[in-house]
């Protein structure tokens, strides 16, 4: 019966959906609807006409539908511009809206937070929050937008449960001391999830190939952001990000020309008009200061290119992800002073020392590494009132690089190993050492051996003489 209207049905458990689509989409529906309202009455079935729903992306048809009355029913169907399907969300206007999301990732926040007060330790509580809150703030992203300052309560929410709070953390530090396996960060998830969908589409299903690159035409022509991949244009879009972080919503300028009579005007206006997964993942790209060709390829500044087509499927997640540690990284150090220099941090090698240490001894380094605590002669800027001297041993400034390198304190822990042998770390000239390997390095043989590893890889191991 569909078949000859020519309509689209779509039967589930407990609803029909039916579609049509053209230049006389209008009469098609009126058709398709008289007959499904009279087939559901022959079996026996009643129609609710206020649990029932009337959508199309004309509006002048959405203005003819809400006062028709159809006959079968005899009753008016609302008419909607978005509603939830299938987990995601249908918007048929130009105005991108999500209520669905909002209410998940509310939920996920709501849920971060009832872990956070549990007797869990960090790590046990990054396994629950990537299995019960970021799988669920993140569900259908690939379809739908998600709204950014729910995603900046649920990160802030994130970042206090993973790590020792803190009010002076950092958001990158504290995503790179989480092990590199557990997904925590929701902005990673979000373009990870959007660039795997991509892919998965792509190879099950040949034949959407072809309007999957119409639609990247379609927002190539327009200007979109994400697909100027020339150097200047990625450079730019870099700085960019690097400047603004995650901390404000993506949107873009796009050309727009008014024509009256023989005066045609050209005007920029700046909204977010990107639809469906193509555009959502464009969106994700530049949001990250980066940019994809036509061939799916992501191009970053100074980074090799991503093929999200033909890389290997086991390590699209992880290259994913690691795009943006980098770029909480650089933001971080735009910020952060103590950053400024570091561009960029091993998250495996550093987890791996940290997992090595005693639960004591990982908080604290941990909160250090998360720029969680300020030293003394940080506050002794702040206020004077305050001593910049070391508050261990009052020998010394109290910067961090002191209180790591040379305070009398911790000289056991830098001289002897676990087992009583003693530890050649002290012979390392700590001066002459990156800022990023100063600060970075707490007084343990387990981390003399990552500062091996990092300068064995980049120079030559510095020693007094």
């Amino acid at each position: 019966m569909m078949r000859q209207i020519p309509a689209t049905p779509r039967l589930l458990a407990d609803d029909i959906l039916v579609l049509t689509q053209g230049q006389h989409h209008e009469v098609l529906l009126h058709t398709a609807l008289d007959a499904t309202h009279l087939y559901i009455a022959s079996i026996g079935g009643k129609i609710a006409p206020t649990k029932s729903y009337n959508f199309s992306t004309n509006r002048k048809t959405r203005q003819r539908l809400r006062t028709r009355k159809w006959h079968n029913i005899n009753s008016t169907i609302p008419v909607i511009t978005n509603t939830r399907d299938l987990g995601s969300h249908i918007n048929t206007t130009h105005r991108m809206v999500a209520p669905t999301a909002t209410a998940r990732i509310h939920h996920a926040t709501t849920t971060t937070l009832k872990i956070r007060h549990t007797s869990y330790s960090y790590i046990q509580k990054a396994r629950l929050i990537n299995l019960a809150a970021i799988s669920s703030a993140t569900y259908a992203c690939e379809a739908m937008p998600l709204p950014h300052n729910s995603i900046q309560r649920l990160t802030t929410a994130i970042t206090n449960t993973i790590a020792p709070p803190s009010k002076r953390a950092s958001a990158a530090m504290v995503f790179a001391t989480v092990d590199t396996t557990i997904s925590t960060d929701p902005q990673a998830a979000i373009l990870s999830k959007r660039v795997s969908t991509l892919r998965r589409i792509h190879d099950k299903h040949p034949h959407l190939r072809q309007t999957i690159q119409a639609n990247y035409d379609a927002y190539q022509a327009l200007g979109h952001k994400a697909t100027k991949t020339q150097q200047l244009d990625i450079y730019n879009s870099h700085v960019t990000a690097v400047q603004e972080g995650f901390l404000k919503p993506f949107a873009h300028a796009f050309n727009a020309t008014s024509t009256t009579g023989t005066t045609t005007t050209t005007w920029k206006f700046k909204h977010n008009y990107t639809k469906g997964p193509i555009g959502l993942l464009l969106d994700s790209v530049a949001k990250h200061g980066a940019a994809i060709d036509a061939a799916f390829t992501i191009h970053q500044h100074h980074e090799a290119p991503l093929h999200t087509i033909t890389a290997p499927w086991q390590s699209l997640n992880s290259l994913t992800v690691a795009i943006t540690k980098r770029l909480r990284l650089a933001h971080a150090g735009t910020t952060r002073t103590q950053l400024a220099h570091t561009p960029e941090i091993d998250s495996t090698i550093l987890t791996s020392s940290l997992k090595q240490q005693t639960p004591d001894q990982r908080r604290w380094l941990t909160t250090v590494t998360n720029l969680g605590r300020w030293n003394d002669d940080t506050i002794h800027h702040i206020n004077q009132d305050h001593d910049d001297m070391c508050q261990y041993c009052h020998n010394h400034l109290g910067t961090l690089e002191r209180t790591i390198w040379q305070c009398p304190t911790f000289q056991r822990a830098r001289a002897t190993l676990p087992d009583g042998s003693p530890c050649p770390i002290h012979t390392i000239a700590w001066e002459s050492l990156p800022p990023p390997l100063r600060l970075g390095i707490p007084p343990d043989e387990r981390n003399h051996g990552t500062v091996c590893i990092i300068l064995g890889t980049t120079g030559t191991l510095a020693r007094r003489t």
